[in-house]
């Protein structure tokens, strides 16, 4: 992603005072759905689709919050938390992660809270949940 988009996305956040979110989601359609909901939930998204691009984007970057899709084949989410709360170890700043995921399994959300993940939204959810986590994590 390009530095002047990413400017574009903050200068966009704070006018109109909203969290600008990071969010990582390799499925194209759920890319769409968050680009699509984000005015409706307070939130400025910027989507990848991959680990690494969000770990480098996030040595640069700083978000409210942070949106990790479980689901994505390259790298296990819960390995991407780990990854991104050293960076911030590193860097000493830390950013809010809420786990996302469509197929829920039992033990989810404690091996996301573990990871470093703060909190967990399985899919599919009503938009006003995930407005008041936006207002809860990226105050």
């Amino acid at each position: 992603m390009f530095r002047d988009e990413i400017e574009k996305l903050q200068i966009k956040a704070m006018k109109s005072n909203s969290a600008l979110v990071l969010v990582i989601e390799d499925n194209p359609s759920q890319q769409r759905f968050f680009s699509l909901i984000e005015e409706n939930v307070g939130m400025v998204c910027c989507v990848v689709d991959s680990c690494s691009t969000a770990l480098e984007l996030l040595k640069y970057v700083r978000f409210n919050l942070i949106m990790l899709d479980l689901q994505m084949p390259s790298v296990e989410a819960i390995h991407c938390a780990r990854e991104i709360r050293l960076l911030e170890f590193e860097s000493g700043f830390k950013t809010p992660i809420i786990a996302v995921t469509a197929n829920a399994m039992p033990g989810d959300r404690e091996k996301c809270l573990d990871a470093g993940a703060d909190d967990y939204l399985p899919k599919p959810f009503p938009l006003v949940q995930l407005k008041k986590m936006i207002a809860q994590w990226a105050a």
